[in-house]
């Protein structure tokens, strides 16, 4: 659980920090990013971030809106891990909430709703930070969930000057998140 937050971190400070390789359109005109064990509807005008960055950094899955606010930009990231047979999604969820505000300029819980994600138990959460570059003040939703022996974590991050409506357009994006009930269990080599 640690891992997720650890990773995300590092995925947001290097694109927040204006490194990195540029992103490439995404080219699905159904605006569905198909992924092994999720998908996820994206603009057609989104960016999808390289195999090669989200891979490194642990991310499964970026992309980014490439008509940023300012110099923050809005991000999508989703990650997945292996986790034991009876973790509970209550206690995944607190574990990578804590592991997030301890990492964090000025972590501040907003809110927390129980989502189904097609019959699946997930947890929603907004929350607040700072920009570890400068400092501009960010609103994160993410959506925490656990499915076949994997955690789930998507966020969108974006600036918290954005407008109500603009939010709730990018949370409808974030909440496009779907885990396939196929087979996704744990690697050969998780333990």
């Amino acid at each position: 659980m640690k891992k997720i937050s650890i990773l995300f971190s590092a995925f947001f400070v290097f694109f927040f920090s204006g490194c990195g390789e540029t992103a490439t359109p995404a080219s699905d005109p159904a605006l569905i990013f198909q992924q092994k064990m999720f998908t996820v509807g994206i603009p057609t005008n989104w960016e999808v971030f390289p195999e090669t960055i989200t891979s490194d950094k642990g991310v499964d899955f970026g992309a980014r809106d490439p008509n940023g606010f300012g110099k923050i930009e809005t991000v999508l990231a989703v990650s997945s891990e292996d986790i034991l047979p009876n973790a509970s999604l209550e206690r995944f969820t607190m574990q990578s909430l804590e592991n997030i505000r301890l990492k964090s300029q000025n972590f501040q819980k907003q809110s927390e709703e129980p989502l189904s994600l097609d019959g699946i138990p997930a947890t929603f959460v907004r929350y607040t930070d700072r920009n570890v570059v400068d400092l501009s003040q960010l609103q994160f939703s993410s959506i925490f969930t656990i499915h076949n022996g994997k955690a789930f974590v998507a966020v969108m991050s974006m600036d918290y000057e954005k407008t109500a409506d603009e939010k709730q357009k990018l949370e409808e994006i974030l909440k496009s998140f779907r885990i396939k009930t196929g087979d996704v269990s744990p690697s050969p080599s998780a333990s």
